[in-house]
């Protein structure tokens, strides 16, 4: 078996679930894609920190873009109501309870 450990206090019932092949299945995903995940850690955490330097005045104002004011000011449309849908609407449960 991998040299796998478990940190941390224990928990009841630990040993059905931490078994020695669970133990070695982790090692194996470790093993294999350990350098990648950690890579991507270091990715997430340079483009985060990169994030927090920027000034607000970096980020774009949401609420003046254009395809904001068009969604807010611009025309609606809706799609008609299909007739099937109507008439479900205006069936037997529109009365009042028991009726």
């Amino acid at each position: 078996m991998a040299d796998v450990g478990v940190e941390g206090p224990g928990v009841e019932r630990a040993a059905e679930v931490l078994t020695p092949e669970a133990l070695e299945f982790v090692a194996d995903l470790q093993t294999r894609f350990g350098g990648h995940r950690d890579a991507l850690l270091h990715a997430r955490a340079a483009r985060r920190a990169g994030i927090a330097a920027r000034s607000p005045e970096d980020f774009p104002d949401f609420l003046t873009l254009p395809a904001y004011e068009l969604m807010v000011e611009g025309p609606r449309r809706r799609t008609p109501v299909p007739p099937a849908t109507r008439e479900l609407a205006a069936g037997p449960c529109t009365g009042a309870a028991g009726a």
